[in-house]
């Protein structure tokens, strides 16, 4: 009971899962290509899956998520999951061997999320997976999905912000 307690406990402090839709988006609104802010920031900026890289000597597949370089307003969002990406899988940041860095700058203002500093949280789910090369012990992949995170302002001031991403 105390276990079944505890991983609730866990699981709360996590944003939920994207509940993708056929678009690609997020359900209630497409997100396809954008990431979109709630609380604290709201609206969007463009920003695009960019890579997901298996390595292994590690053992480890890292996911970046980035918008445009120089934007006034720019997400940079990195998973780092255990093993080689599966489709139709939820990695949660924090558990399972799963941890996330997310940062949104907007001028002089950040928020940020990592599951290494107990900070905000995060949701990656992978709907399609594939290969793209698999060279020299490394392997690269092209994914669909999206992310969930739950980001706090680096001043203490202000709300935490919600980013949501389709890729």
């Amino acid at each position: 009971m105390r276990t079944a307690l505890l991983l609730l406990a866990l699981c709360s402090c996590y944003p939920p899962a994207p509940n993708l839709n056929r678009d690609g988006g997020v359900d209630g609104g497409n997100t396809a290509e954008l990431c979109a802010f709630s609380g604290g920031k709201s609206g969007s900026v463009p920003c695009t899956f960019t890579s997901a890289t298996w390595l292994q000597s590690t053992n480890r597949t890292t996911i970046q998520v980035d918008s445009a370089p120089g934007a006034a307003t720019a997400v940079s969002a990195q998973f780092s999951i255990s093993g080689t990406p599966r489709a139709a899988t939820t990695y949660s940041g924090g558990t399972a061997d799963t941890e996330c860095t997310i940062d949104v700058t907007d001028g002089p203002r950040r928020w940020s999320a990592s599951t290494t500093m107990a900070l905000g949280g995060c949701v990656v789910a992978v709907r399609t997976v594939r290969e793209l090369s698999n060279v020299n012990d490394m392997r690269t992949y092209d994914l669909h999905g999206g992310f969930t995170a739950s980001t706090e302002p680096d001043d203490g001031d202000g709300g935490t912000v919600t980013v949501q991403n389709s890729f």
